[in-house]
């Protein structure tokens, strides 16, 4: 089985299609339908590291944790 490229490998979709949302270089995700089939019209892009503190800033709101920074070992 192989390792996922990154955290959010295999689980962020587009917003227009429905499609994969991939990596397309080291640092950028963009839609995989747009990209290799041409069949969705969203060319939008963003950071690696812009939608893993997006993704992350959700999951801990959902957790109740606020703005709690990962590096702190425990947070109030």
């Amino acid at each position: 089985m192989r390792r996922p490229v990154s955290l959010l490998s295999g689980l962020l979709t587009c917003g227009c299609c429905g499609g994969r949302y991939g990596l397309f270089t080291r640092e950028r995700y963009a839609c995989l339908n747009h990209l290799r089939r041409g069949i969705c019209d969203n060319g939008r892009t963003i950071t690696r590291e812009k939608i893993e503190q997006r993704v992350l800033a959700g999951l801990r709101e959902k957790a109740g944790l606020g703005r709690c920074r990962g590096d702190q070992s425990v947070c109030p």
